[in-house]
This record gives C-alpha cells, sequence and structure tokens, in this order.
C-alpha cells in the first residue's frame, strides 16, 4: 500500500528530524531520561517510520512551529515576583 503522500528520499531528511525531536522534547516528564543522541543513526528507524507515513506535510510543519514555539518559550521563562 501507497503512502497518501508519499515522500521522495530528498525529503525524509526534512521531516525526520522534527519528528525525533518532537518525541523527545514532548514526552512525559516521568519517563526516564533519554541518552544523549551521539550519532546520526538515532535517525535511521525515524528515517524509515517516515519513509512508511501517510501524513500530510502540513504535519511536520506543525512538529516545526511547536519546537520553535517550545524553545521561545525556553528562552524566555516566567519570573517570580
Amino acid at each position: 500500500m501507497r503512502a497518501a503522500y508519499p515522500y521522495t528520499p530528498w525529503k525524509t531528511p526534512c521531516c525526520s528530524p522534527p519528528l525525533a525531536a518532537s518525541r523527545r522534547l514532548f514526552r512525559s516528564t516521568e519517563a526516564p531520561p533519554l541518552a544523549t543522541i551521539r550519532s546520526l543513526a538515532y535517525f535511521l528507524p525515524v528515517i524509515n517510520e517516515v519513509l512508511e507515513l501517510a501524513v500530510s506535510p502540513d504535519y511536520f510543519q506543525y512538529l516545526r512551529r511547536q519546537i520553535a514555539g517550545f524553545h521561545a518559550d525556553a528562552s524566555n521563562p516566567p519570573t517570580n515576583r
């Protein structure tokens, strides 16, 4: 079965990092800490998953906005008064 939104190999590297990063950033605070990513091999399963996904490219734009918002919030933490 072909994906509704097939990703060509040149698009896959653009979609894989936001998916992997969002999973790391937005996981439960009660979950055990993850190890540091030390190799691009970490992304291989994510790349394979993106190749199989039937998700709109708009979803990856959504993930990028969520990550940008996370970093914007982290750079401007609330102050205690």
